[in-house]
């Protein structure tokens, strides 16, 4: 079972790696992440879906087109 902090440390991590972050930096570290992962644009979409279906809150969805614009440098999502 995970403990009550699980959620805490990663979050922090990701906050404290976006600080001062452009937006083509962080795409591409999302990127590169993905691919060493083997995911593809859609297996994101479905696990993020799954995720959103399962805590009840669609805004946990992110699609193949919007993470490929995220990992483009078109944008850097805020968290």
């Amino acid at each position: 079972m995970v403990g009550p902090n699980a959620m805490a440390d990663p979050l922090l991590r990701v906050t404290h790696l976006a600080a001062g972050v452009s937006s083509s930096d962080a795409g591409l570290k999302l990127r590169r992440l993905r691919e060493r992962l083997n995911l593809t644009l859609r297996a994101v979409e479905e696990a993020t879906i799954e995720i959103a279906e399962s805590e009840r809150n669609s805004e946990f969805v992110v699609s193949a087109g919007r993470l490929n614009q995220i990992e483009s440098g078109g944008s850097l999502p805020s968290i």
